[in-house]
């Protein structure tokens, strides 16, 4: 059977639900206007901001098309499966895998703007996955 990574996918769906009360990631976004995206494999989560403030969680399989205010990472559902159930919260970009296995996409200014909400998104999926 193939893996799509249907479990990695309906992790990172679930924290869209939690993302809105969740302190630390509000602050993380506060004023952004754009996209966070989460590549795995052919599918995107895309959560996007206004004002800062969560306007919605949408999957869609292809590419993406790379434009201001929009960032991401990319991952192979078995890489990101690696990330979420190994890494221990404030350290998770320390994971086995991280760095070799992930990229980068989007913009990156934005990236360094917002990396802090990343990986607050990464945190909460991290108790989803579990």
């Amino acid at each position: 059977m193939k893996d799509d990574g249907t479990d990695v996918v309906q992790a990172f769906v679930r924290v869209g639900d939690v993302c809105p009360s969740d302190e630390k990631f509000r602050e993380a976004t506060k004023y952004w206007t754009g996209s966070l995206w989460i590549g795995i494999g052919a599918r995107f989560i895309v959560f996007r901001f206004d004002s800062g403030n969560l306007q919605s969680v949408n999957e869609t399989c292809g590419s993406l098309e790379e434009i201001e205010s929009q960032f991401g990472l990319v991952a192979s559902a078995d890489t990101w499966r690696r990330v979420l159930l190994t890494g221990t919260g404030n350290s998770a970009s320390e994971g086995e895998g991280w760095v070799s296995e992930v990229s980068r996409v989007g913009d990156r200014d934005v990236y360094w703007r917002y990396h802090i909400a990343l990986r607050r998104l990464i945190e909460l999926a991290q108790v989803e996955m579990r």
